[in-house]
């Protein structure tokens, strides 16, 4: 088989069980959300002192599910197309309809106000949470964009006459295109995951990692964007620039602040741990009449 064609013998439903297919999309997630759980499960045990336990791990997994999904479909629409909120607002909560794209960004939102909302309700530190759990999470990111993006055949990249091309159904001609979803994995997903995997518990900072990867990922994501194809109901800024280039910027410009904040103010409104309300301390004598902080 000639690998060009390599695309047009890739089904989207990997498998059907009892009548019921499953697409690489989802399988996509299910991967990535899996892996984390076992590497994080694995950190747990091979870290001195590590800042969750294996209950706080399962409780966190609601809210990482949760905030994965609204995130990116919210953030879809509310960072691409804003004006379906006031068109259709029911095609949002829709996985029927011609619109069914998740927001890679908007699902990196709705995790870190998942993380949030987490380590605030659970007496933990948001910044050396993050620092504990970016290490394995960001593998999650090379199966959304090979399993989720080139095994279902979409987001083709832009048309080229190297012989890395292939054709893509999905793109409406025959042009030979970039595999710009493997770039895009190999770059925002692999490569972000051995390295921070190799520096884990190296960088002493408090919120080091969390920043560099804000600083790692949108320069990689902004690089393989040039290979990709730009979305056709928004084009190019300037002629150059695509959308979510933009949002790469943006979260240099964060990763960098936060670094730079964390250093200038080491003791901030952000940086206080949450007193978790499920460990307030219990009064001992009857006698006591001292108030507890």
């Amino acid at each position: 088989m000639n690998y060009h064609y390599l695309p047009y013998f890739v089904d989207p439903v990997a498998f059907v069980f009892f009548g019921v297919g499953a697409t690489w999309y989802t399988l996509s997630y299910v991967t990535g959300i899996g892996i984390t759980y076992l590497l994080t499960r694995y950190r747990i045990h091979t870290t001195e002192s590590p800042i969750i336990s294996i209950a706080d791990l399962h409780e966190f997994l609601f809210y990482l599910i949760l905030g994965i999904l609204l995130g990116g479909r919210v953030g879809y629409f509310l960072l691409y197309y804003p004006k379906m909120f006031i068109i259709s607002p029911l095609e949002i909560i829709s996985p029927f309809g011609p619109w069914r794209g998740m927001s890679q960004h908007g699902g990196i939102l709705g995790v870190l106000l998942s993380a949030f909302l987490f380590t605030r309700g659970f007496g933990k530190n948001f910044f050396r949470f993050m620092d504990f759990m970016v290490p394995q999470a960001t593998q999650a990111l090379f199966w959304g964009r090979i399993m989720g993006n080139f095994m279902s055949g979409g987001l083709p990249g832009r048309p080229t006459e190297m012989a890395i091309g292939m054709y893509f159904p999905a793109s409406g001609d025959f042009l030979l295109r970039h595999p710009s979803q493997i770039y895009q994995g190999i770059a925002e997903g692999l490569i972000p995951f051995l390295f921070f995997w190799a520096v884990k518990g190296k960088i002493k900072i408090r919120g080091g990692i969390f920043s560099l990867w804000f600083i790692l990922h949108g320069s990689l994501r902004f690089g393989t964007e040039y290979f990709r194809e730009p979305d056709s109901f928004i084009g190019l800024y300037l002629n150059s620039f695509t959308r979510g280039q933009l949002f790469c910027i943006c979260e240099i410009i964060v990763g960098i602040a936060i670094f730079i904040a964390l250093q200038l103010k080491t003791k901030s409104k952000w940086d206080e741990p949450f007193q978790n309300p499920r460990e307030t301390p219990q009064v001992q004598s009857i006698g006591a009449i001292e108030s507890l902080d």
